[in-house]
């Protein structure tokens, strides 16, 4: 599966873990009782309350300050497409010497470059498994490319053979609907931390159209302050929204292409 890139500071990581410890949210009382009933208890417990609390929190962060910047499979293709065709164009001028291809092709050369920045830089969003395949060979192709050696085709060679096994992973991995992939993280986790571990009565299997599970849901929503007319005057499209909800597993490696929130299930799990 693949997995988060670690990042090469505490600097993003930190910023993120400040925005979340500087955003202000608690559940009113009215978002306590109607969870509270929809969970079948008398009162919302603390820890179902701490642990709501914090993933609307991470919701509300991610949701905000993210928007607009996830990495999905999609994108990876992309940017490895546009390394291939970069590395093709710029193999073309290999004919002649360092010095005379940049002279005359500059743009092929300053593509390429740039191409391989996408995945040496520190601060692209490139997903782990992406980058253990591809980062090393990108930087051995820049430093050849810079060091005018006479082993950059061989070197450029690995990468477009690494960089095609690649593609062709992601091209396997299953669509992230990042217009709605927020609030489905948010319920996928409402319901595996909280309506599992606090729902009366308890259950081994809940179905994503069960009465109980849908009125749960809608709390959640209210809570976070996301729209829930629509799923009440068309429930159909609540129960579509629940049915497409990813398993644990498949939220893990949707937070794998969206850099917001990865690095946030340890603790929300903890703290669940």
């Amino acid at each position: 599966m693949p997995r988060p890139k670690p990042p090469s500071s505490l600097s993003n990581l930190d910023k993120w873990i400040a925005r979340l410890t500087a955003e202000k949210f608690q559940l009113g009382r009215d978002a306590q009782r109607e969870l509270a009933r929809a969970l079948g208890r008398g009162e919302l417990p603390p820890e179902a309350a701490g642990g709501l609390e914090y993933l609307i929190k991470v919701y509300r962060v991610t949701s905000r300050e993210g928007a607009g910047k996830e990495t999905t499979p999609k994108t990876m293709i992309a940017a490895i497409d546009d390394l291939l065709a970069a590395q093709t164009r710029f193999a073309k001028t290999l004919d002649y010497s360092f010095a005379v291809a940049a002279q005359r092709w500059p743009k092929a050369t300053e593509r390429y470059e740039q191409a391989l920045r996408r995945f040496t830089s520190p601060t692209s969003a490139i997903d782990a498994d992406s980058a253990a395949a591809l980062e090393d060979l990108a930087a051995d192709c820049q430093a050849a490319l810079d060091r005018s050696d006479d082993d950059l085709p061989a070197k450029m060679s690995r990468l477009a053979s690494n960089a095609t096994t690649r593609r062709e992973q992601l091209m396997r991995l299953p669509r992230i609907a990042t217009a709605t992939q927020g609030i489905r993280i948010l319920l996928a986790m409402s319901e595996r931390f909280i309506f599992r571990g606090f729902a009366e009565p308890r259950r081994d299997y809940v179905p994503r159209d069960d009465n109980q599970l849908r009125k749960f849901s809608l709390a959640v929503l209210r809570a976070a302050s996301i729209p829930v007319d629509d799923y009440i005057e068309h429930p159909s499209r609540l129960i579509e929204l629940l049915s497409d909800l990813p398993e644990v597993a498949q939220v893990q490696l949707v937070t794998d292409f969206v850099p917001s929130l990865s690095g946030f299930l340890g603790r929300i799990a903890s703290r669940c």
